[in-house]
């Protein structure tokens, strides 16, 4: 599976259709120009290989862009670092997840060199 030029959407229903794949076994190539938001949950399968001139952009989690309480933004950051190698996900927990309104990107390079595979060009 190809996922290409993805801005993201609801965590929830990202982390069912990553459950899905997960125990379908299916390889998932993340390539294109951007990777956002909850697309980068991928990162957290086995099968997933990454393009380095893919750009990949993170921030923390919200409700549509307004801040939520402090106990669902710590237990949604926990999620979505759960879906995160270390360092990254070391990193989205100290900076990114304090974003809610800009990105932080990382080009596919730098996650190469974090430990992720990257895909064959």
């Amino acid at each position: 599976m190809i996922i290409r030029n993805d801005l993201g959407g609801r965590i929830d229903i990202r982390a069912q259709e990553i459950a899905r794949l997960r125990s379908e076994g299916r390889a998932v190539e993340l390539r294109g120009e951007a990777c956002v938001s909850s697309c980068t949950m991928y990162l957290g399968l086995e099968n997933v290989c990454v393009d380095p001139r893919t750009t990949f952009g993170f921030h923390g989690p919200s409700s549509y862009g307004t801040p939520m309480p402090p106990e669902y933004f710590e237990y949604w950051s926990e999620f979505l670092a759960s879906y995160y190698k270390k360092p990254l996900s070391d990193w989205f927990m100290k900076t990114a997840r304090y974003e809610l309104h800009a990105i932080y990107n990382l080009p596919g390079e730098e996650l190469i060199k974090l430990g992720y595979r990257p895909c064959t060009i």
